[in-house]
């Protein structure tokens, strides 16, 4: 189970090999495991979380209402200031530029 880019909880971690293990041979978890990161079933993972396109995570956050609201407002910053820009600026090899920095 991966908690973060650099963290994973194995099975055996939290005692639950044998359900694992019952887990792993089903069919459909082989192919799963086999042939399930297409970009096509991705998105098609996707669409069945009711507003996951929308969102930035799809996890529970955690986060009180005060910081929910913190973290939608750098999102919509960045959705509108950043991210039209970003490709270009990365390709160009710049910074974000300093106005941009100064409005954050």
């Amino acid at each position: 189970i991966p908690m973060n880019q650099g963290e994973t909880i194995r099975p055996h971690e939290l005692g639950s090999l044998e359900a694992s293990d019952t887990l792993f041979a089903d069919p459909a978890i082989k192919k799963l495991i086999t042939e399930g990161k297409t970009p096509a079933s991705m998105a098609q993972a996707a669409t069945l979380l009711p507003d996951a396109l929308s969102r930035n995570t799809v996890e529970e956050t955690g986060l009180d209402e005060t910081m929910s609201m913190v973290r939608e407002q750098f999102a919509k910053y960045a959705a509108e200031r950043i991210k039209p820009h970003a490709h270009g600026w990365h390709l160009r090899n710049e910074y974000i530029p300093m106005d941009v920095v100064n409005e954050m």
